[in-house]
């Protein structure tokens, strides 16, 4: 019976010891943050810090966020107002491949994970070597304070904006692929506001400064051109059944409306009053008369069909690594909005940001019209895109939209705005 009571105190004595070691090891976890024995491993890499992800093969920290959406929603402005904080590092440079393939398109465009760069740069040099390019676009952050080289960047983070990521069917995948812990902004503004927007930016960078009225169409205003781009790419959405994607949502039906809305806009953007398209098959009525089809565009609104966008997203990533930011709210309460995102990215809050937020940025064509009144914030003539950030203390200069036309276009998007809002569980982005 002695024997066996001092075996059963040899065990409690272990025990115990086990259960003082295991309690000393999470204090000594929760009092130093960083430390080795709670560094989670990942199928490609080491999650060091709250901050710190290193890729398998390489020395630094990897981009800790992408701003990656919507065009025409305030990502450059965002992008300029974060690199002004001494926590976040701007892009090291533009040029992505070592033959200059591609390039980063006013040094905060990296595009890398769209189809084009994607595939090609994939093609050329390999799917790692591509990634490793990508990562070299970024300042070496050590991912602890004892490294040797470059400590001056210890404890920041760095990223990149591509506002397209969010409407390209694919890059969630790839970005998540590549980056699992990287943390993702997005900006969605009204679908009709941002269309509209979006319609008088690629018009002006093509308007220089003697060619005012080049888009001007006699017989039409601007908003009623508008009104019909829009209202035909609604009964496209119909046609090409986004209604069963909304109601039901599978990233295969989501694939389905996606290809049907490319084969379908191609065709009728195509195709003149007079063709066998307009005159002779099913889509006659989604045809866009002559005189006006040079003004839309062929995604002026699916970009800001932002269900879909998001169911992709938010099928892939974690919720809490994405936040959304209406872009109304980031125009009226930009500072609050600034701190939000700080928290979010986990950098210093005591950052005054109503010293940067007064001044409005976005991407211009130096040599147009509307170029040639902004300031230009970005001036790198390495890039093969000669488009650059412009800085002024307005926004966009372009006509206002109809208010009659504005209510209507809105009412017409309530069922999927009403979806959006369905999805993020709130109701600010239903935009009524």
């Amino acid at each position: 019976r002695l024997c066996c009571m001092n075996k059963y105190n040899k065990q409690l004595t272990v025990a115990v010891c086990c259960l003082i070691f295991c309690c000393l090891c999470l204090f000594v976890a929760v009092l130093f943050g960083v430390n080795e024995l709670l560094k989670e491993q990942t199928l490609d890499g080491d999650v060091v810090s709250q901050s710190c992800w290193v890729p398998k093969g390489r020395d630094y920290c990897a981009p800790q966020f992408i701003i990656a959406g919507a065009m025409k929603c305030g990502t450059t402005s965002l992008w300029a107002y974060l690199i002004n904080h001494p926590d976040i590092l701007p892009l090291k440079k533009v040029q992505i491949d070592p033959r200059n393939l591609r390039t980063v398109l006013a040094e905060k465009e990296v595009r890398f994970f769209n189809d084009g760069a994607y595939k090609q740069l994939s093609k050329e040099y390999g799917f790692d070597k591509a990634i490793n390019y990508y990562l070299d676009l970024f300042h070496p952050i050590p991912p602890r304070p004892d490294c040797p080289e470059h400590p001056e960047n210890f404890g920041k983070i760095t990223g990149e904006a591509t506002p397209m990521y969010i409407s390209g069917r694919g890059v969630a995948k790839r970005v998540y692929d590549a980056l699992p812990q990287v943390k993702i902004i997005v900006m969605l503004r009204n679908p009709i506001d941002r269309a509209y927007s979006d319609y008088w930016f690629r018009k002006n960078l093509k308007i220089k400064a003697d060619q005012i009225g080049r888009f001007d169409v006699s017989g039409y205003t601007h908003s009623e051109i508008f009104q019909q781009c829009m209202e035909i790419e609604m009964e496209l959405f119909e046609k090409c059944k986004y209604n069963e994607f909304r109601d039901d949502p599978t990233l295969d039906s989501y694939d389905a409306f996606l290809q049907c809305h490319k084969r379908t806009s191609k065709t009728i953007m195509n195709a003149d009053e007079a063709s066998d398209v307009c005159t002779k098959s099913d889509l006659a009525p989604l045809c866009i008369p002559d005189a006006i089809r040079g003004n839309c565009q062929n995604k002026g609104l699916e970009v800001g069909m932002y269900f879909g966008q998001v169911f992709e997203w938010l099928s892939i990533f974690p919720r809490d690594q994405i936040l959304f930011i209406q872009s109304e709210e980031f125009y009226s309460n930009t500072v609050e909005v600034m701190q939000r995102v700080s928290e979010f990215l986990n950098v210093s809050p005591d950052f005054e940001w109503d010293d940067v937020v007064s001044t409005t940025f976005n991407i211009v064509n130096p040599t147009s019209a509307a170029g040639l009144k902004q300031n230009l914030f970005t001036n790198n003539t390495q890039a093969k895109n000669s488009l650059q950030i412009g800085a002024s203390n307005s926004t966009s200069e372009y006509p206002p939209l109809d208010p009659v036309v504005r209510s209507k276009l809105n009412n017409m998007m309530s069922k999927y705005n009403n979806a959006l809002a369905k999805i993020l569980k709130d109701e600010k982005f239903r935009w009524k």
